[in-house]
């Protein structure tokens, strides 16, 4: 990997970052989710083997999920 410089910034400035999604993040924000009182969109979600355990886990326990896979979306009623 190349070495790459920074130029120091001489006054305050706003920024948006977006991390890679993380399967455990992903799965600990279903679980609160699947806790809360009433619907919650998760954004950013990284789809895993363990996190398609995860949401079947919640299917079969009765959870409403809506899933928007290509979007990296989803939302769960609790």
């Amino acid at each position: 990997m190349s070495d790459r410089q920074v130029p120091v910034v001489a006054s305050p400035f706003r920024a948006t970052i977006t991390p890679p999604g993380s399967k455990s993040l992903t799965n600990r924000a279903l679980v609160l989710a699947a806790l809360a009182n009433g619907p919650c969109e998760l954004s950013n979600v990284l789809f895993a083997d363990d996190t398609r355990v995860m949401l079947d886990g919640l299917k079969k326990l009765g959870f409403d999920v809506e899933i928007d896979e290509p979007n990296h979306r989803m939302r769960v009623v609790g």
